[in-house]
């Protein structure tokens, strides 16, 4: 009897080894999507008009050196061009929709600097170039 329970004892040590490998083994397989290269892929650019407005409304808390924490967290301008394609389009994305909505530039930021106010046709062209680029950026890695 001492035997029977000494090899059932290392079954179960056996089983769970084994699932313990399968485990690690499957973790091992990862689901990667390739970046478009060359040709391809469309560059993040900006142009003049667009950048003159992201200087003057933008940029004072979407910076890297921003002491707005929140501001730079969300949304840093000068590294966007060094995100993967897929953050591009999402920060593009939440740029127009935040546009969109009317809550960028924030009433708070806006009370103390009124010179970063931007009239309606600004909004709506910075709005349509985020959303134009995210769309390009998108059919190009389909």
């Amino acid at each position: 009897m001492f035997r029977t329970q000494k090899c059932m004892k290392m079954r179960n040590y056996l089983v769970l080894a084994f699932i313990l490998l399968g485990g690690l083994f499957f973790m091992n397989f990862k689901t990667t999507v390739s970046e478009p290269s060359g040709s391809d892929a469309v560059a993040y650019e900006v142009p003049a008009d667009v950048q003159q407005l992201i200087d003057n409304s933008c940029y004072g808390c979407h910076n890297s050196d921003s002491k707005n924490l929140k501001g730079k967290k969300k949304l840093s301008f000068d590294k966007m061009a060094d995100l993967k394609i897929f953050k591009q389009i999402g920060k593009l994305e939440a740029i127009s929709d935040v546009l969109t909505e009317g809550d960028m530039p924030p009433k708070k930021f806006l009370q103390k600097m009124p010179d970063a106010k931007m009239s309606t046709e600004e909004i709506a062209l910075m709005g349509n170039w985020a959303s134009d680029l995210a769309k390009k950026m998108t059919h190009s890695i389909e």
